[in-house]
């Protein structure tokens, strides 16, 4: 809890620029994967409105190009944010087991 209102507090103005750039490179570590799998997702989101797409228009998603190409990004997104967690949840176990076998 106090973690996060320390982030928020340390962005005002009187933050450092170190700090704030130590804040987001953890981020981008701890997201990596969702962020890198942003792009490829919105471009096959591109592709499923040129192939499958809605004719009519009635559709919310698929009626036009961008609605597409975000919903693909956003679903890149979660896909890439499971792999992430995925991941640290095992790098985790591996740690205490390795700890509980010294």
């Amino acid at each position: 809890m106090y973690k996060n209102l320390y982030i928020c507090i340390c962005w005002n103005e009187y933050c450092s620029t170190r700090l704030k750039l130590l804040l987001m490179k953890k981020f981008l570590r701890k997201h990596r994967y969702g962020l890198v799998i942003i792009i490829p997702g919105a471009f096959l989101g591109f592709l499923y409105w040129y192939y499958i797409g809605c004719n009519t228009g009635t559709c919310p998603i698929t009626s036009v190009w961008y609605n597409s190409a975000i919903y693909g990004a956003i679903l890149g997104y979660f896909a890439g944010d499971l792999i992430d967690s995925r991941k640290r949840k095992k790098e985790s176990v591996q740690a205490q087991s390795g700890q509980m076998s010294e």
